[in-house]
């Protein structure tokens, strides 16, 4: 496929070291291909490119705390993603966020009980074999990188939240404890699960036809609050356009995606 003028060349070289990620995902590289080629979206590009001293000051942390915690993510240490390739993979997650809102509130309830019984049970299970004896190496490691991997996202997304120095670390801490301290982690699972049968979900009519339009809407909104600190809803009304296939515009976006 043949770059559009209207692409800038950091933008389609990030998307095509992307792409191959979305090849296998039914619906999602031609997702990707219609964002790439529609006319329209040559807005949201224009709108990254306006923003992209934004962008390069919360890199800049993330890319101070990744190096950090390098040692806790072994092979999976990679270089900072782009602007575009960013805006791509969140996509991608949104689309398939938005093809699971699909849960009533007493279903939600249900499996949150569920998953924190579960959670629990298997902090005293494990609690018992640590009792009797030191194995902290072998069931720290994958939790300990799983830990890394959660504060870098988090130190990606919310770069403004804490002095620099407190969030390198905290984030240095985060991966030790989560590999130490395994009923932390835990315990973290069972009051995550409480707290999301009790969150506002997305949508109210899971069975609506445009449910998944919807949702989709609204996680891409706040994902333009987060990043660039506006909402962006030209752009989101654009992106939805492109992916539903669809006529969406920003005061429907204004409306459905405050």
């Amino acid at each position: 496929m043949q770059k559009p003028s209207w692409v800038p060349d950091w933008a389609w070289k990030e998307y095509e070291e992307t792409r191959t990620a979305f090849v296998a995902i039914d619906g999602v590289a031609r997702a990707m291909d219609r964002i790439m080629t529609e006319p329209d979206c040559e807005c949201v590009w224009k709108a990254l490119e306006r923003r992209r001293s934004t962008w390069d000051t919360k890199i800049a942390l993330a890319t101070t705390v990744r190096d950090t915690l390098r040692p806790f993510l072994q092979d999976r240490y990679q270089p900072t993603r782009g602007p575009a390739c960013h805006l791509l993979q969140f996509v991608e997650q949104a689309l398939w966020n938005s093809a699971r809102q699909r849960f009533t509130p007493t279903e939600r309830t249900h499996i949150a009980n569920r998953v924190a019984k579960l959670a629990n049970e298997l902090r005293d299970e494990i609690g018992h074999i640590v009792d009797s004896q030191y194995v902290y190496g072998e069931f720290g490691s994958p939790i300990q990188e799983f830990g890394a991997t959660c504060a870098l996202t988090l130190a990606h997304h919310f770069p403004d939240a804490f002095p620099d120095e407190w969030m390198i670390n905290c984030a240095s801490d985060a991966a030790y404890w989560a590999g130490t301290s395994y009923w932390r982690l835990l315990e973290a699972y069972a009051k995550g699960a409480a707290n999301w049968a009790e969150e506002e979900p997305l949508i109210t009519q899971s069975g609506s036809p445009t449910a998944e339009r919807l949702a989709f809407m609204r996680q891409l909104t706040a994902y333009f609050r987060d990043i660039y600190e506006k909402p962006l809803r030209k752009q989101v009304a654009v992106l939805t356009s492109a992916v539903f296939n669809c006529d969406m515009d920003a005061n429907t976006v204004h409306k459905l995606a405050p």
